[in-house]
């Protein structure tokens, strides 16, 4: 659920929330997803799909079957990786080029 900048989801009773724009990276894991902010896991009873469609319009694209990246977090694209601003990275899959922007690729 979205209430303005924030996303509220639930795991095993815990309501948890967490500010859209500090979300560098969500990660697919079975039926759940691994939400990452700067310092903490957030752990999502949701399928990588749902979120995809809830948080497209705050700028985050499906980069590989199982990632999902926030835009303004990314610093730059390789050809199988992304690089974010914290200096993580995260798999790029071929699948999901063109739904990512070309300008920053190296």
């Amino acid at each position: 659920m979205l209430k303005r900048d924030i996303l509220q989801v639930n795991y095993k009773g815990y309501e948890q929330m967490v500010r859209i724009s500090d979300i560098e990276y969500i990660e697919a894991d079975r039926w759940r997803c691994k939400i990452y902010t700067a310092d903490k896991v957030i752990i999502c009873a949701k399928r990588m799909n749902w979120l995809c469609g809830m948080l497209a319009e705050y700028g985050f694209v499906r980069c590989h079957k199982g990632f999902a990246v926030n835009i303004g977090r990314v610093s730059c694209l390789r050809s199988k990786e992304i690089i974010l601003l914290s200096g993580r990275t995260v798999p790029s899959g071929r699948t999901y080029k063109n739904s990512l922007p070309g300008n920053r690729r190296e």
